[in-house]
């Protein structure tokens, strides 16, 4: 067995366990590399063949050789210019440190000329445990979203447990910040969603620069959709933190349909740019 076999068996999705291929993987660091982590990277080059269109071994054709997908690759990457080509060539710790830099800009401005009238009369460890626990998860989906490319594989379920914890997260604190037997508690669905509605606009709102900023620094869309979703959890966090400085609101229903379902929408928001590529790739 040669590196040829494995390479055009991971861009099949055929490549099998067998003595072969463990004595290989054991002499070649390159083969082992696109293995490692339940070959997470050669999985990720075959979507990325998929994305552009590439013949599979399903459609009765010969995979495209890995020299030729570095050659697409490579020129992929040359005819990119402009912001975007620059803001994606920035290291990976730069990229990060601007989307939690705009994330605390959005929030610390919103607080500054929109802030309600009580916040600085709210409880120091209420207040510290909404911007830490949601501050701590906005951190953790960047980093996992702006990962290095060269980086060792992330463990796959790490997307999806992210993604629920930027649900539950927002969630948990509405309940906890919630006060029981407020005004609107036991409106009708359709009043209630009224009373929500212009908090949600707000919170969309402040959550757009930086869904816009993780779609422009994010350097590969070949990591998946739960993936994607995470510059919606960033993006969304950042909103449900704008809405916590900004509105005064205790009622249960209001937390729930006008600050957490930001972060839900938000993440759907983060699914549309993948979404739009595949469709091009297909068309």
């Amino acid at each position: 067995m040669d590196c040829a076999v494995v390479r055009d068996g991971l861009l099949a999705g055929s490549l099998e366990q067998s003595p072969e291929l463990e004595a290989h993987l054991s002499t070649c660091r390159g083969c082992a590399l696109l293995v490692a982590g339940g070959a997470e990277l050669g999985r990720a080059l075959a979507g990325a063949a998929a994305a552009a269109g590439t013949p599979m071994a399903a459609e009765g054709a010969r995979p495209e050789s890995l020299a030729e997908l570095e050659r697409r690759a490579v020129c992929a990457i040359r005819a990119e210019r402009g912001p975007l080509a620059w803001l994606r060539s920035r290291p990976t710790p730069l990229r990060i440190t601007l989307a939690v830099a705009l994330a605390a800009g959005l929030v610390g401005a919103c607080a500054l000329f929109a802030g309600r009238e009580d916040l600085g009369r709210l409880d120091a460890l209420e207040l510290g445990v909404v911007l830490g626990g949601a501050g701590v998860t906005l951190v953790a989906a960047s980093l996992r979203l702006l990962r290095p490319l060269h980086a060792p594989p992330a463990a796959g379920w790490t997307g999806a447990a992210l993604c629920a914890m930027g649900l539950a997260v927002p969630t948990v604190l509405a309940l906890i910040t919630s006060r029981a037997g407020a005004p609107e508690d036991g409106q009708p669905v359709a009043a209630m969603l009224g009373a929500a509605s212009p908090c949600l606009a707000l919170g969309l709102l402040g959550a757009a620069p930086l869904l816009a900023l993780t779609v422009a620094l994010r350097r590969t869309r070949a990591d998946g959709g739960t993936v994607a979703a995470l510059g919606g959890v960033a993006a969304g966090l950042t909103g449900y933190l704008c809405l916590h400085v900004h509105c005064g609101a205790t009622d249960r229903a209001h937390l729930l349909l006008g600050h957490v379902a930001v972060v839900a929408l938000a993440m759907g928001l983060g699914l549309l740019p993948d979404a739009v590529t595949r469709r091009r790739a297909r068309g």
